[in-house]
This record gives C-alpha cells, structure tokens and sequence, in this order.
C-alpha cells in the first residue's frame, strides 16, 4: 500500500494528434486567452500535442510551439492514462513496509 498527499489521474495522447475542430484556432504564446497569437490554424489540421496545463495543450505545429484551448481541438490517435502520486512523509513508511516484508520473506525461507 502507497500512502500518498495527492493523487491525480490524467489521459494524454501517446504519438497521437490534435486536430482543430474550428473554422479557425489561434495558438497563443501563452495559455491564456488574453495572450498573443502566434499563428492561426484551420478547422482539421494537425497538430502534435507536447503538453497539457489548465485546459490548455501545448503544440507544435507548422515549426512552431504555442498553446491552444482543449474546446478547440479534438484528439486522435492513441492515449494513455498517467497516474501522478505525490509522498511527503510516508517515504520512510513505504520503505519500512517494505523491509519488513522482505524480513518476512527471508524469515519463512529459512524456516521451510
């Protein structure tokens, strides 16, 4: 058992792609709408997702990098579910588990 502070669950593509999904997509130099653009996309070009933060994919596309809003593009190809899990204090728990299990282990080897 992993005790931890936080856990997230996240599905991201795996050497899949985004597609627009508007007539017209800005890529901004930020993820924010109130950021500049820094190229337009037309509804059903490709773009190769490199992140994702707050509603927001960060893409490559035509040699340039920028963010794009989730609402504007559809994802196509594979995905994967990412698992993040954060531990503070039960580190030293874990490994203590751990040992004793392995103590366990050894314990009934010997004895058979």
């Amino acid at each position: 058992m992993i005790l931890a502070d936080s856990v997230s669950i996240r599905v991201e593509d795996s050497r899949g792609a985004l597609l627009a999904v508007k007539e017209k997509v800005l890529v901004r130099s930020r993820p924010s709408a109130k950021s500049a653009s820094v190229v337009t996309v037309r509804e059903g070009q490709r773009m190769t997702p490199l992140g994702y933060e707050g509603g927001w994919y960060k893409v490559r596309t035509r040699g340039t990098v920028g963010w794009v809003a989730q609402d504007m593009v559809a994802r196509q190809g594979n995905k994967k579910a990412v698992i993040e899990y954060e531990m503070k204090g039960y580190g030293i728990a874990f490994f203590a588990a751990a040992a004793l299990i392995a103590a366990g282990i050894l314990l009934r080897q010997r004895s058979s």
